[in-house]
């Protein structure tokens, strides 16, 4: 944690309303991070937090100019509940009036002190601060007593770390290290693993034979980006003279009867195309080629499942090219006998059944397959009322009051299984548990058939990897979250799948977004933490209620919906918070509590394949399937509560909105 001195009244007013922004304190924190890049970390590891939106504004358009959109930068507000491994905060105010605004409010400093894994650091006026603000006074003598306050950044060089650096400037000292190729790295100071190219000079041997000189590492391109300038005479071996192709009569009319006897091959084969007996086909079936047919299987459910179809595989073929085989290339190798003229492009990939014929691609058929389609089962559940909308609205879902049964069983669940608290609470209080206060019941005719195709697809994949070997166990929840499942209607009117782990979660949220969450649908691209861009959620409402914020009342379409169509008179302001039950899809999950490392893989594996965005795939699955969801235990980066966190929106139902009360 450190504090920058920034005592220039540097502060103005924004192009955005009424808000402030501050230029000075913007251009070292971009040079702060200029800093961090060159050291080897990524865009995404760095956070920008502003007390005001007009400041947030205009940092967004500064790191766009840079090509930094890797770097988040939110409001101080708006950041609350997510984390990142340094986090930059810029305060703003610094004027003559003896203002400070918004930064009174204790809430705003311990979000903005609270947000870092790594390092926090504030720019800003301390004196200003310190004068208008008991909180910020105490914390800027603590931290003055630790030495982590000052008029410059303590920033050094982590490989000389005697020699103090300014902002934007290098360490003077030559690498010196020995590179790959044998020569010695004259370039600055860097981070270990960043040589830059070589320039010593060296000579590459190009393909035509002949040698080059160029920089040191450009030797294994050579052939890509350098040109050879040696002159050599083209001899026609047919009419022994030394012309140009263009200019040799008997060689250019060579030329075009080559054209020719290509096109009509080309005219050939589109005409063999069509006959059905060019083709030769086997049968395919799941006891003689199980791994071939299930492969299919898997292809062919996930690729109708999108558009909400069931299919099944009524016969298989597989077809075989043998003729084509025989009549041209083969991945460039020669089968025929003769070998056809040295200008015929010609090539034919048996593993993708492609043609290339004279700048020419026909695609051809692997496999005939009669398929079997029908509307998947997304009937509504039977315990729903029956009317799909409100006659007298737009909207294609509508809420219910939840019954006296599902209101029961969703009030056991609010009961919390530790003691309350934790850094990313919101809101601060004495309470000790939950009530119930409202449940509705969401019935979204769009989001349930998304949600039921999403669930025939993991079905299909989940029966694929059984039979390829891959294992998964059951995920045991908390008590009162499995007795739910037992309690709710789910359990008397359909099932729910534990085969493809298919369980009742709950997710907090706030009352300014419930309504679009209602409309849409759980969205994982607006959703960010500590386990990357994933919808989170929790088996306990003590976690939950960390990141919910009270209802004020303010959000007038929310109490429409949820209160005055309903003919229910509306919670006074502040005393109400709200929660999701989903049902969600777990399939099959990856263990982890570092966030980077699968905790079930001897060696340890990665849980990712792309950066925070997307899951690992599942071993011993071919082809790939990635992980479907991913368990956060207790350990390194949790202590209070799991976490389990969804990549994919279509795999939540988000059915039951819970009202509750602290107590």
């Amino acid at each position: 944690m450190y504090f920058l001195r920034m005592r220039s009244l540097s502060e103005t007013e924004s192009e955005i309303g009424r808000s402030k922004m501050n230029r000075d304190e913007a251009d070292m924190i971009l040079a702060f991070i200029a800093h961090i890049l060159h050291e080897g970390y990524e865009q995404s590891d760095i956070t920008v937090l502003a007390s005001y939106n007009g400041q947030v504004s205009f940092l967004r358009r500064q790191l766009r100019d840079r090509q930094l959109a890797g770097v988040v930068c939110s409001s101080i507000d708006r950041y609350q509940g997510d984390e990142n491994r340094f986090v930059l905060v810029s305060l703003v105010r610094s004027n003559d009036a003896d203002e400070i605004g918004f930064l009174r409010e204790p809430n705003r400093l311990i979000v903005a002190a609270s947000r870092a894994r790594c390092g926090v650091y504030f720019f800003g006026n301390d004196l200003l601060l310190a004068k208008k603000s008991r909180d910020w006074r105490q914390l800027i003598r603590v931290m003055k007593e630790r030495e982590e306050v000052g008029d410059k950044l303590p920033v050094i060089c982590p490989r000389h770390p005697h020699i103090p650096l300014d902002l934007g400037r290098e360490c003077h000292h030559v690498c010196k290290a020995i590179l790959p190729c044998g020569h010695t790295c004259e370039a600055h100071c860097h981070r270990d693993g960043a040589h830059p190219p070589c320039k010593q000079p060296a000579v590459a041997t190009l393909r035509c034979g002949h040698d080059k000189a160029c920089e040191c590492s450009a030797r294994d391109q050579a052939d890509e980006i350098l040109k050879c300038h040696e002159v050599v005479n083209f001899h026609h071996e047919r009419c022994d003279c030394d012309l140009a192709l263009d200019d040799c009569k008997p060689c250019a009319q060579e030329l075009e009867d080559t054209k020719r006897e290509q096109m009509a091959k080309i005219q050939k084969l589109m005409a063999q195309i069509g006959d059905p007996g060019f083709f030769h086909v086997e049968e395919l079936s799941q006891e003689q080629q199980p791994l071939d047919f299930d492969t299919l299987t898997s292809s062919v459910a996930s690729f109708f499942s999108t558009s909400g179809l069931e299919a099944e595989i009524q016969l298989a073929q597989r077809v075989k090219n043998a003729d084509l085989e025989r009549q041209f290339y083969r991945g460039h190798e020669l089968v025929t006998v003769n070998k056809p003229p040295a200008s015929f492009d010609s090539a034919f990939n048996s593993d993708t059944a492609c043609l290339r014929l004279f700048r020419l691609s026909v695609g051809l058929p692997k496999y005939i397959l009669q398929v079997r389609l029908r509307e998947v089962a997304g009937a509504r559940p039977p315990h729903w009322s029956g009317a799909e909308c409100p006659a007298h609205s737009e909207r294609f879902w509508k809420l219910s009051l939840a019954s006296e049964s599902e209101q029961q069983a969703l009030g056991k669940a609010l009961a919390p299984g530790s003691s309350l608290g934790g850094r990313d609470m919101h809101v601060r209080g004495e309470h000790s548990g939950f009530r119930i206060k409202m449940a509705w019941r969401l019935e979204h005719d769009v989001l349930w058939k998304q949600y039921v195709a999403a669930k025939t697809k993991v079905q299909v994949q989940m029966e694929s990897l059984r039979k390829q070997g891959a294992c998964f166990a059951e995920v045991r929840l908390r008590t009162e979250y499995s007795a739910l499942l037992r309690e709710l209607p789910v359990n008397k009117t359909e099932a729910m799948d534990k085969q493809i782990n298919e369980v009742y979660l709950s997710h907090g949220t706030k009352p300014e977004v419930l309504l679009t969450i209602l409309q849409n649908g759980l969205n994982e691209r607006f959703s960010g933490g500590l386990f990357g861009n994933g919808t989170y959620f929790a088996e306990d409402v003590g976690k939950n209620d960390q990141y919910c914020t009270p209802d004020d009342g303010g959000q007038h379409q929310l109490q429409k919906v949820l209160y005055h169509e309903l003919k229910i008179r509306p919670p006074p302001a502040h005393s109400v918070f709200y929660v999701l039950f989903c049902r969600v899809i777990l399939g099959s999950p990856v263990r982890t509590q570092d966030g980077k490392r699968d905790m079930d893989q001897r060696p340890p594996a990665s849980v990712w394949s792309s950066e925070k965005r997307e899951l690992a795939a599942i071993p011993k699955s071919s082809p790939p399937i990635n992980f479907h969801s991913l368990l956060a235990e207790r350990g390194e980066m949790i202590v209070r509560y799991r976490e389990l966190i969804v990549y994919h929106g279509t795999h939540i139902y988000p059915e039951y909105v819970v009202a509750y009360q602290c107590v």
